[in-house]
């Protein structure tokens, strides 16, 4: 829903996609102040489990970005990837990518099989993490 190339949401543009998302199904989920950045349904790997979830990518107004997933039918929250400064996400083949954090890699496949969507995510997420750190050099 949000622009992750922006340096910043302006006061106005936050509140405008905090209007719309309430009409989203996700937005029991959230926190006050926070905008979804990215959300969509994916297949998350590990060992021999494949679940089901949504994956939402939301960026906290007073404690920053955060990724959780859901599952879908019972609407709970079943984990999150905590964002990190060695946060890593790269694209593997067809509809695939995995989220990389020194301790854990999450494996996951767009429910589509979309290349496209992979890449949104791998993309959004490197945006994402790239203007974190420039806004925290701009503060130094």
């Amino acid at each position: 829903l949000a622009d992750p190339q922006r340096s910043s949401l302006s006061l106005e543009d936050r509140t405008a996609l905090m209007v719309r998302q309430e009409a989203t199904r996700w937005a029991q989920l959230l926190d006050d102040g926070d905008v979804i950045i990215l959300a969509t349904s994916v297949f998350k790997r590990r060992h021999l489990s494949v679940k089901r979830r949504q994956l939402l990518l939301v960026d906290g107004h007073q404690r920053g970005p955060r990724i959780f997933y859901v599952d879908p039918d019972s609407m709970g929250v079943k984990g999150d990837i905590p964002w990190h400064d060695c946060i890593s996400a790269e694209m593997l083949r067809r509809g695939h990518f995995q989220i990389t954090l020194p301790w854990r890699t999450y494996y996951l496949e767009d429910c589509e099989g979309s290349e496209q969507t992979a890449e949104l995510w791998v993309r959004t997420m490197l945006n994402l993490k790239t203007r974190i750190m420039l806004q925290r050099e701009a503060a130094a």
